[in-house]
């Protein structure tokens, strides 16, 4: 298999698991929302097995731009297309580029909600702090028994 050959596999590859990882992002998002952290860690697994398999082929691809000592692929098809058809090839380039960056504008959208639910979840545990502090009163890990704090003294 010739390397335009590779490349092109590489890329359909490439733009497969970014499709895969849009699909996830949006599970991601549904969980976010909805506070299911059960969920989100699976997905946060799968978004990392999914992340492997992208070095993988990035590092794949890498290895064949270093043999022609280019950066990208526009680059990499100067050199290998003489007497040979790259349209193909351009036009899994551009799918996968128009893919990152779908990915890129959903993991932000994700972000901005993560941050959102933990500053809510920081300002509610500050509010009940606030309560436990003007009560002066301990509770149990759920909350709900008021355990009386007594002082001892020691002498040494």
């Amino acid at each position: 298999m010739n390397d335009l050959s590779k490349v092109k596999d590489i890329l359909a590859s490439l733009q497969e698991l970014y499709e895969n990882l849009l699909t996830v992002v949006e599970q991601e998002r549904e969980y976010l929302v909805n506070v299911d952290i059960k969920n989100l860690l699976k997905v946060v697994e799968l978004k990392q097995y999914i992340g492997l398999k992208l070095k993988n082929s990035e590092d794949e691809l890498k290895k064949i731009f270093d043999k022609y000592d280019v950066e990208n692929v526009s680059e990499f098809l100067f050199f290998v297309s003489e007497n040979e058809d790259v349209d193909d090839v351009r036009v899994l380039n551009g799918m996968l580029q128009e893919k990152m960056a779908q990915f890129n504008k959903q993991i932000e959208i994700n972000r901005l909600i993560s941050e959102e639910s933990v500053s809510f979840y920081n300002s509610l545990m500050n509010v009940y702090m606030e309560l436990f502090k003007g009560n002066n009163e301990n509770y149990d890990k759920d909350a709900s028994v008021n355990i009386k704090q007594q002082s001892v003294s020691v002498r040494v």
